[in-house]
Formats: structure tokens, C-alpha cells, sequence
């Protein structure tokens, strides 16, 4: 968990990278239900209150797939790495603290994936966190059905052009040359 002091009502925004991009499927975690792609039921926040905006922005840092996710037919899933010397596609979304927390507790089921909740900065004025692994995963490729959920979203939701996309997601980072 985090060793951020902050009150639960308090608004922070919650940078996503993965999956989460599509705001269909982070939805899951603040109200719950059933997700199909993964065939599994979402319990959802306690506070059920929808995130009060939605922002695209960019952040120093990398993106890369790892693990080996019983929930993606055992392939890897999305990890930041804020070390990683290029910029990564953030979705934001601003919730409550409280509700980040929960979401972080629903997101690590399994010990240590996402346990680090790492400040990646501030925008207007709020804080902004994402969660990763505090020791980077070993490296495994997605499944298709993971992939590609993160591309109709990087495509639909973000205004990235399909090879662009698919270029980010092999590299990890909008500009790999860094």
C-alpha cells in the first residue's frame, strides 16, 4: 500500500497505461460487474461516485508487459517503469483517494504487481499517481485479447492512429529513441 498521507475524500487523479485506458474497463473497478473479456465479476468501489474527469497526458517513463496473469490466459500484462528514459500515454481520471486505494487492493490480488503507488506528478493542482510494481516484473508478452483491448482504446479513446499504436505498445515508450 501507499505511504501517501492523504484523507480518503481527498481528489487525485489516477494515471492509467494498460488497460485501464478504456474508460469502459476501469469502470469495472469503481461500480463493479461483470467483465466478459476476462470472464470475471468486478466487487467495485465502496464509493460508487463516477470519476469527475477524464484528461489524456503524457509522462516520463516507459511501458512494458510482465508477469504471467492468470486473469490474460497466463501472458503478460501492462507494468510502468519510471525510470525508462521515453514519455508514456496516461489516461487520467479523477477519483478520490479512497477510491484510488481500493482500486490499487482490487488491482494487486496478487501480492506485489501493483503495490507501488508511484506520483508521477501534479496537474491542475492535484496530484497524480499510478500503480506499477515496486520490483519490475520479468518481461512476457500480452495475449491478443489483452493487446488488443489497449489498442481499441489507445485508437477510439486516445486519437492515436492504429500503427502509431501498435508502434507504442511494441516500443513502450512515444518517442524510443530516447
Amino acid at each position: 500500500m501507499s505511504e501517501y498521507n492523504h484523507d480518503p475524500s481527498d481528489r487525485v487523479w489516477y494515471a492509467c497505461y494498460g488497460s485501464n485506458l478504456s474508460e469502459k474497463r476501469f469502470g469495472y473497478y469503481i461500480f463493479g460487474g461483470y467483465f466478459a473479456a476476462q470472464d470475471r465479476d468486478y466487487e467495485g468501489c465502496n464509493d460508487k461516485t463516477p470519476w469527475s474527469a477524464s484528461e489524456i497526458k503524457t509522462f516520463k517513463g516507459r511501458i512494458y508487459f510482465g508477469n504471467d496473469s492468470p486473469k490474460w490466459h497466463h501472458c503478460g500484462v501492462a507494468f510502468f517503469d519510471p525510470n525508462g528514459s521515453g514519455h508514456v500515454l496516461m489516461r487520467l481520471y479523477q477519483i478520490t483517494w479512497g477510491q484510488l486505494m481500493e482500486v490499487q487492493d482490487q488491482e494487486s490480488n496478487i501480492p506485489s504487481w501493483y503495490d507501488d503507488c508511484h506520483r508521477v506528478g501534479e496537474y491542475q493542482g492535484l496530484p497524480v499517481y499510478t500503480l506499477t510494481a515496486y520490483d519490475l516484473p520479468f518481461v512476457n508478452e500480452p495475449c491478443d485479447d489483452y493487446r488488443n483491448l489497449i489498442l481499441q482504446a489507445l485508437t477510439t479513446e486516445c486519437g492515436m492512429d492504429e500503427e502509431s499504436a501498435k508502434r507504442y505498445l511494441e516500443t513502450g515508450s512515444l518517442d524510443p529513441t530516447e
